[in-house]
């Protein structure tokens, strides 16, 4: 990933999906690769951030990486699937998205809750005794 390149110049991508490695080195390398593709108002979405069961033995560094890519980045959360191989997304922390997603999701009726971002690379995913999929910070 070390040489991926726009075609239309830097900081020309809206969105941009991640789902390679795994390891904390290669995760973190390629958000840290990503970033200067990405503009102010991008989404930036990663697949497999979270612990579970399912995940467990694939997901060794993910968290970790988006959690010390949040602190040098200026991106911050906006949203994560509540699954065993939960997708992430984030935008940068000045972003407009950040505002219209906030406001979308407190008008309508779904049920989130507001996560701080030192809290993420925590994030694990536990089955309930009803077996509903329950997103745990501990």
């Amino acid at each position: 990933m070390k040489e991926l390149k726009s075609q239309r110049g830097p900081s020309s991508f809206d969105f941009v999906y991640l789902d390679g490695a795994h390891d904390f080195e290669t995760v973190f390398d390629d958000l840290m690769s990503v970033r200067g593709l990405l503009n102010e108002n991008s989404f930036l979405q990663l697949n497999d951030c979270c612990y579970s069961e399912a995940c467990l033995a694939q997901n060794v560094g993910v968290l970790e990486a988006v959690g010390r890519f949040i602190k040098f980045s200026g991106f911050v959360p906006l949203a994560i699937t509540n699954t065993d191989f939960s997708d992430l997304v984030l935008c940068p922390k000045n972003s407009v998205n950040l505002t219209l997603f906030s406001r979308l999701v407190e008008n309508s009726d779904l049920s989130y809750v507001d996560v701080p971002d030192q809290l993420l690379p925590a994030v694990s995913i536990k089955y309930n005794r009803s077996g509903n999929v329950c997103m745990s910070f501990c």
